[in-house]
C-alpha cells in the first residue's frame, strides 16, 4: 500500500480526544434519605478516583471516524502484485539519430560502432530507427522491431558533403519521430558536437523537443587542412587552413577541362593559412570551370578540392525593335546600355540574343511581333516601352494587360512621382532614388497587382512584369522619352537599364553554392545536369518555384531555354573545424535534454496497476457519521434511567 499524501497521517493524534472524554470522572447522582443528621460526626472521607471508560461501544465509532476521515485525506493506494508481464522492465523504443555532415568523415567507423553497440543492447522485440541527420533528417530505417534491418542501415550510412547544425535539432527530431511513431521513444544522438554548429541562443537547441536525449560524444582528429578561394579581377586566389597541430608542407594543384594548368608547394603552420593567387584569364567567351585541390591525404577529403566558375567575357546581342516614331527613344536606350550594360550590344531585329527590346512595343509592324513572340516562347526575355502605337493598340504587347481609354496627362493633374518600389527585384538593380523621377504621361494598365514591381502615387502602374509562354515581359508604361517623364534624364535610368537587362537575359543565375543549402533559381524554367548528366532539377520543378539542395560538391550545369549557365557547388568551410563545443555547454544541454525521461532498461517499471482506496472510505465515513450520533442517544437515555 502506499499513499498519496502520506502527510496527512499525522491526523492521527486526534484520536486521543474522544479517548481521553470518555476517561472524564462523573459524579454519582444517587442520594439516601436520612432521618437526621444531629447525631452525625463530620468526618473527612478519603477522595478516591477511578477513571474508567464509559459508553465503550461509542468511543470506537468516534475513533473509526477520525481515523477514516484521517486515511481518506492521505488518499491510500493498493498496489496488485506484478504479473508476468509487468514484471519484465518497460523498454521505450530507441532512436539513433546519426551525425552525417562532412566533419564526421574523420570519425564515422567510429560512430557506425556506437550506434551498433545501441542495437546489441535493444532487448529483442523492442522496436528502433535509424536517422542520418545533415542538412536535412533521413529515415534511414525503422520503426522496426528487425534489428538485423537497424544494423544494415547504419553500416550504410556515410559523410555526406553537408553541414549539420543544432539549432531546432532536436524539435525535428521529436517531429519526425511524432510522425512515424506514436510510442514514446528515447533517442541517441552520436555526433562530434561542433562548435561551429552551435547557435547563438541555448533555447534554440531545446526547442521543440519532449523526448529524452542521450549524446554520445565523438573526439574529432585533428589532422585536417581545408581549401577555400575567391575569383577576382582574373585572380583566383586559393587559401589552404590548417586544422592540425602540427606544420605540414602540401602540394596544391590547379585544374581546368584541358588537365592542369599549375602546382605550387607551401609549408603550412599548425593552425594557420597560407594563400596563393593562380592567374585564370578567360579564353573565348565561355563560362569555363577550374578546379584546385590539395594533392594530399588528411582526415576530411572532402573538404580538399575547390570548384570555381570562371565567367567569360563574351558579347550579348541585344536586338532592338523600334516602332514608326520611337527613333528618339532609342537614342536614350542606346546611351544607357554603353554606360550601365557594355557587355549587351545594341543592334537590329536580326541579331540573335537572350533578351531584347521593343520601344513602343505596340506600334510594332506584325512581322516584328511575330518575331518576338516566337522569342518568347523560346524562353526569352523583352523588354518594352510605352508610346502612341501601344496606346492605339488598346492593350500591352504579347497579351499584356488592357489599356484605360486615357492617356494620364500633367494638364489635369500634374506630374506623378514613383511609389510602390520593391527593391528586392533583381531587374530594380536596388535603385533608392525613384522618388525624383517625374512622370508626365503614361497609360494606364490594369494589371494584377502582384505583377507591378513600380507604380505611380495615383496607384496606376508604372513597371510591371508578365510572363509569356515560356518567357516574360518587362514593360514600362511611359515612354523613354523627356515629354513622357523625367526617367531618362535621372540616373535610375542607367541603373535600371542595366538591372532589367541582365535579369532578363538571366545573368543573375548563380554561379556557385553551398553543399545542402536551399537553391533558389530566378529562372522560371530551369534545368540542372550533374557532371554525368543526371538531371537534379526539371522545367516543371523550376516553373512551381521549388528550392533544391545539391548535396554533392562538384561542377553542374544550369539550362534555360535560352541560356548554358557552369555551377560550382563546395561544402560548406564550417564543417572542416574540428574543435568541439564548449563541455559547459554541452552539459547543460545534455541535462535540458534528458529531463521526463520515460521508462528505459535502466529504469524498471512499476510492479503493477494500483486501486484508490478512498472512494470506500469515504463511504465508511458517511455510514460512520450516521451511526455515532445514534449511539450517542441510546447512551444517554441508559443514564436517564
Amino acid at each position: 500500500m502506499s499513499f498519496v499524501a502520506a502527510a496527512f497521517l499525522a491526523g492521527l493524534v486526534t484520536l486521543a480526544l474522544p479517548w481521553w472524554l470518555h476517561r472524564l470522572e462523573t459524579r454519582d447522582p444517587r442520594t439516601r434519605l436520612v432521618s437526621s443528621l444531629l447525631l452525625m460526626r463530620p468526618v473527612e472521607a478519603p477522595r478516591q478516583r477511578h477513571r474508567t471508560v464509559r459508553y465503550r461501544w461509542l468511543l470506537v465509532v468516534r475513533l473509526l471516524l477520525l481515523a477514516v476521515l484521517t486515511f481518506a485525506f492521505a488518499q491510500p493506494l493498493l498496489e496488485r502484485a506484478p504479473g508476468a508481464a509487468a514484471a519484465t522492465p518497460a523498454v521505450a523504443p530507441r532512436v539513433l539519430v546519426l551525425d552525417t555532415s562532412l566533419s564526421m568523415a574523420a570519425v564515422m567507423d567510429e560512430a557506425r560502432d556506437r550506434a551498433l553497440g545501441l542495437i546489441d543492447d535493444l532487448p529483442a522485440g523492442i522496436e528502433g530507427a535509424v536517422i542520418g541527420a545533415g542538412a536535412e533528417l533521413a529515415l534511414l530505417a525503422g520503426p522496426t522491431a528487425d534489428h538485423d534491418a537497424l544494423a544494415a542501415a547504419v553500416r550504410g550510412a556515410a559523410a555526406s558533403a553537408t553541414r549539420l547544425g543544432f539549432d531546432g535539432l532536436l524539435g525535428r527530431v521529436a517531429t519526425l519521430v511524432a510522425g512515424v511513431s506514436d510510442a514514446a521513444a528515447e533517442v541517441h544522438l552520436i555526433s562530434d558536437f561542433q562548435a561551429s554548429a552551435m547557435p547563438d541562443r541555448f533555447n534554440a537547441l531545446v526547442a521543440g523537443n519532449d523526448l529524452p536525449v542521450q549524446f554520445h560524444p565523438l573526439r574529432a582528429r585533428r589532422d585536417n587542412w581545408t581549401l577555400t578561394g575567391a575569383l577576382n579581377d582574373g585572380r583566383l586566389t586559393a587559401t589552404v587552413r590548417s586544422h592540425a597541430d602540427v606544420p605540414r608542407r602540401l602540394t596544391l594543384v590547379l585544374e581546368s577541362a584541358a588537365g592542369e594548368l599549375e602546382r605550387t608547394t607551401l609549408e603550412v603552420a599548425a593552425g594557420a593559412s597560407r594563400s596563393v593567387d593562380f592567374a585564370v584569364a578567360q579564353v573565348g567567351g565561355a563560362d569555363r570551370w577550374l578546379r584546385a585541390r590539395i594533392d594530399a591525404a588528411d582526415a576530411i577529403d572532402g573538404d580538399d578540392v575547390l570548384h570555381v566558375v570562371a565567367p567569360g567575357a563574351g558579347v550579348i546581342d541585344l536586338p532592338v525593335y523600334v516602332a514608326a516614331g520611337a527613333e528618339r527613344q532609342s537614342d536614350y536606350l542606346h546611351a544607357a546600355v554603353q554606360a550601365a550594360a557594355p557587355r549587351f550590344r545594341p543592334g537590329p531585329a536580326a541579331l540573335q540574343g537572350p533578351v531584347a527590346v521593343a520601344l513602343d512595343g505596340g506600334g510594332l509592324d506584325a512581322p516584328e511581333a511575330r518575331r518576338l513572340r516566337r522569342h518568347l516562347a523560346a524562353g526569352g526575355g523583352v523588354l518594352l516601352s510605352a508610346g502612341t502605337g501601344t496606346r492605339r493598340s488598346g492593350a500591352l504587347p504579347f497579351d499584356g494587360p488592357a489599356l484605360g481609354d486615357r492617356l494620364a496627362d500633367p494638364a489635369a493633374a500634374g506630374p506623378r512621382s514613383v511609389i510602390g518600389i520593391d527593391l528586392r527585384h533583381s531587374s530594380l538593380g536596388g535603385a533608392a532614388a525613384w522618388r525624383e523621377v517625374q512622370v508626365y504621361r503614361h497609360l494606364v494598365a490594369d494589371a494584377e497587382q502582384d505583377n507591378v514591381l513600380l507604380a505611380l502615387d495615383d496607384g496606376t502602374p508604372l513597371l510591371l512584369e508578365y510572363p509569356v509562354d515560356a518567357g516574360r515581359v518587362l514593360a514600362l508604361t511611359t515612354a523613354l522619352d523627356p515629354q513622357w517623364s523625367s526617367l531618362v534624364t535621372d540616373p535610375v535610368f542607367v541603373a535600371l537599364i542595366g538591372a532589367a537587362l541582365s535579369y532578363l537575359a538571366q545573368e543573375d543565375l548563380p554561379r556557385s553554392a553551398i553543399a545542402g543549402e536551399a537553391l533558389t533559381l530566378g529562372a522560371a524554367n530551369a534545368q540542372l545536369f550533374d557532371s554525368a548528366g543526371a538531371r537534379l532539377l526539371s522545367l516543371g520543378d523550376s516553373a512551381a518555384g521549388g528550392s533544391l539542395r545539391v548535396v554533392r560538391p562538384g561542377l553542374y550545369t544550369l539550362r534555360t531555354p535560352n541560356r548554358e549557365r557552369l555551377l560550382a557547388v563546395n561544402p560548406d568551410p564550417r564543417e572542416s573545424q574540428p574543435e568541439p563545443a564548449d563541455p559547459a555547454l554541452l552539459a547543460r544541454w545534455q541535462a535540458a535534454a534528458t529531463a521526463g525521461s520515460p521508462p528505459s532498461a535502466a529504469q524498471p517499471a512499476s510492479a503493477g496497476p494500483a486501486w484508490p482506496l478512498a472512494p470506500w472510505l469515504l463511504a465508511l465515513l458517511l455510514l460512520l457519521a450516521l451511526l455515532e450520533p445514534v449511539m450517542a442517544n441510546q447512551g444517554r437515555a441508559g443514564v436517564g434511567t
